[in-house]
């Protein structure tokens, strides 16, 4: 597909190829390629609802762990140590869902590479096409 498509004054192209054979197969290769760059768009935002739900999950675990520590510190009657590994466990989840948040962070591959690639070199063809040519 690194090709220009012939131009209608080209002498190869064989006299059953009409416009609408050729019309046909540029909208189907277009939305092949629509179709092949969706998936991987989807993929792309599966992953990234995959980790924003492990971030919700991990994130709402270390605020009761954090709120089950506080309540231990302030009613530490006693010499229980119950609260220190709840501060732990807080601490343990904090740090994953900062982990998560930093996956979250980093940039996505672009998406729809091949069709723009194929839009502008359809562009191009077309200006080609209009362009008149000279006769020397």
């Amino acid at each position: 597909m690194s090709e220009l498509p012939p131009t209608p004054n080209d002498s190869s192209m064989p006299a059953e190829h009409s416009w609408q054979s050729a019309l046909a197969e540029f909208v189907g290769t277009r939305l092949e390629i629509i179709r092949i760059e969706s998936q991987e768009a989807a993929q792309v935002a599966k992953k990234r609802t995959s980790l924003t739900i492990a971030l919700s999950i991990i994130a709402s675990a270390a605020w009761l762990s954090f709120i089950a520590g506080i309540i231990g510190l302030t009613a530490h009657y006693s010499n229980v140590t119950w609260w220190m590994s709840a501060l732990a466990a807080a601490g343990i989840h904090a740090l994953i869902a900062i982990m998560l948040i930093s996956r979250l962070k980093q940039p996505t591959p672009p998406l729809f590479t091949a069709t723009r690639s194929e839009f502008q070199k359809d562009r191009l063809w077309m200006q080609h096409l209009k362009t008149p040519k000279s006769n020397d």
